[in-house]
């Protein structure tokens, strides 16, 4: 098995369109002004999350991805190869954040065209919850993802378990793992909390 890796790098923190399709009054009540901002990269505001790239080679695979910051957006960036795994992801290193209040996320990306995935780990050996999103190639959306959507993985299957508890985050993250061979780009403006209740 190949060596685990991760390379880190301390990020400063920084129209609606759900995961699936959502209503204009999805994206109002989940875009409200009640939110945190959890990342963005445009090193002004002082708050930060440190970044690890973790790719199937943890398994035998060959997916390649890096990340890196500049004009204000983390750029996650690689090349899928499907013999032997066939994912490759970035995540934040665990802290404990309290998301308990809100109702989902509002993730503003730049994508080109394929799918991918955002994933939320409450523990470094627990499973992993995970909502799909669409990308359009080269354009900057809104994605919307209520908690509600997000559901139980291990090692990318679905799995039954316990409800996820908002309270118990410790990590986000962003996956590809759409069986497709081939390179793949995604920006990151922002990732926030919205909707609190």
């Amino acid at each position: 098995m190949k060596a685990l890796l991760i390379i880190f790098i301390l990020c400063s923190l920084g129209s609606g369109v759900r995961a699936g399709g959502a209503s204009e009054g999805d994206a109002a009540r989940l875009g409200s002004p009640n939110s945190v901002v959890l990342a963005s990269f445009d090193s002004d505001d002082g708050s930060v999350l440190q970044w690890g790239v973790v790719n199937d080679t943890v398994m035998g695979g060959r997916s390649t991805s890096q990340f890196s910051v500049n004009n204000g957006a983390l750029h996650f960036t690689g090349k899928l190869n499907l013999n032997g795994g066939g994912f490759a992801s970035i995540r934040s290193i665990p802290q404990r954040m309290n998301l308990g209040p809100f109702e989902g996320l509002k993730v503003r990306i730049r994508g080109d065209g394929r799918s991918y995935q955002m994933r939320l780990m409450t523990g470094r050996r627990s499973v992993a919850y995970r909502a799909e999103f669409e990308t359009v190639a080269d354009q900057w959306r809104d994605i919307i993802l209520p908690f509600s959507d997000f559901v139980a993985t291990w090692r990318g299957q679905r799995v039954q378990a316990r409800p996820l508890d908002l309270r118990s985050i410790q990590s986000v993250g962003v996956m590809i793992a759409d069986n497709l061979n081939g390179p793949f780009a995604l920006e990151i403006d922002s990732i926030e909390a919205v909707g609190a209740r």
